[in-house]
């Protein structure tokens, strides 16, 4: 979802192909729709709530995984750079909009139905 590659074509690729799961699929599918109307950068999103400032989350660590390509690390750093200080209060209120959308939804997924790193 992250990679603004279609949810459809994301979950063929890599491990996320081993999963079934349709529902996960069409949330994902919704998010991508959502951050779309809102004008958002959804990796800047996801690393605002990870590391920006004023974010509801604790500043999370974490380690750039899997990049193929030089170009790659440079778009996800100007996510970065986009959500958590060129425009952070446009990210810190989608946060929250994001939270009241879908937090709900999330969180009724079971762990053991999806894929992530722990």
């Amino acid at each position: 979802l992250l990679s603004g590659v279609d949810p459809e074509k994301s979950f063929r690729q890599g491990v996320k192909s081993l999963l079934e799961v349709p529902t996960l699929i069409k949330l994902a599918r919704r998010v991508k729709s959502w951050s779309d109307e809102q004008n958002l950068d959804l990796r800047a999103l996801a690393l605002h709530f990870a590391a920006g400032p004023g974010s509801m989350s604790p500043p999370i660590a974490g380690a750039l995984l899997g990049a193929r390509f030089a170009s790659e690390v440079e778009e996800l750093i100007g996510s970065l750079l986009l959500g958590c200080e060129k425009e952070l209060e446009k990210y810190t209120q989608a946060a929250k909009d994001f939270e009241e959308t879908f937090g709900a939804e999330i969180r009724q997924f079971n762990p053991e139905s999806h894929f992530y790193y722990d």
